[in-house]
C-alpha cells in the first residue's frame, strides 16, 4: 500500500517526461502518396530478429520507390542491413543512420515507421504518422488488439510477420491505401 501511494504522490512535469513535444500534422495527400520510410529495430537494433520484415521493406522499396532511412545503433546491426541490401540490389534506396536521440520529435517528417511494436510505435501514432509493427518475438506480451485501439492500424501477429506473401500483401494495402488510413489514424489517434 505504501508503494501505491509514493507512486501516486510523484507528478512529472516538463518536456523530459513527454512522449510527443508538439502533435505536428503531416499534409494528407490527394493521390495515395508514400515515399519516405523509417526502418528501426527497437532501442537494442534487433534487425536480426525481423530479418523478413527487412527484406519485404527493401523490397517495396524497390517495387514502390521508396526512400528508407534506417536507423542502426552498432556494427553488427549495419552489416546485417548492408549485406541484405546487396542481396537484394537496392544499397541505393537507402539511407542508414545512427540513433537520434531526439527521435520523438523527428517521427512526424516521416510517411510510414516500421519495426518492432513498443515505445517508438506509440510515438508514431502521437506524431500523427502511420506506423506498420511487427512483434519482435511471440512471447505473449503484444497484443493485436491493443495498437488498434489507439489508433494503430497495421500491427501485424507474429505469425503473420513471418510470412513472406503477408508481409508483401501488407505492404501492397499500405501504398494503395495510405490516404485512408493516415485519415483513420488522424480520427483515432485523437483519443
Amino acid at each position: 500500500n505504501s508503494i501505491k501511494q509514493n507512486f501516486f504522490d510523484n507528478w512529472y512535469f516538463g518536456p523530459e517526461y513527454c512522449l510527443v513535444k508538439k502533435l505536428k500534422r503531416k499534409k494528407i495527400y490527394e493521390d495515395n502518396h508514400l515515399y519516405n520510410v523509417l526502418l528501426h529495430a527497437g532501442g537494442s537494433s534487433a534487425f536480426g530478429k525481423i530479418k523478413l520484415l527487412i527484406e519485404s521493406t527493401l523490397k517495396a522499396s524497390k517495387k514502390y520507390n521508396l526512400t528508407i532511412t534506417l536507423i542502426c545503433s552498432n556494427s553488427e546491426s549495419k552489416k546485417l542491413i548492408m549485406d541484405i541490401s546487396s542481396n537484394l540490389e537496392c544499397r541505393d534506396n537507402i539511407n542508414i543512420i545512427p540513433f537520434k536521440k531526439n527521435l520523438r520529435d523527428n517521427l512526424y517528417k516521416y510517411d510510414l515507421v516500421v519495426g518492432p511494436a513498443g515505445t517508438t510505435t506509440f510515438e508514431t501514432v502521437l506524431a500523427g504518422t502511420l506506423p506498420f509493427s511487427v512483434p519482435l518475438e511471440n512471447d505473449g506480451r503484444d497484443s493485436v488488439e491493443t495498437w488498434p485501439k489507439i489508433g494503430h492500424l497495421a500491427h501485424l501477429t507474429y505469425e503473420e510477420s513471418q510470412s513472406e506473401e503477408v508481409l508483401e500483401k501488407t505492404w501492397s494495402f499500405l501504398i494503395k491505401n495510405y490516404k485512408n488510413l493516415l485519415n483513420n489514424l488522424y480520427i483515432n489517434s485523437q483519443l
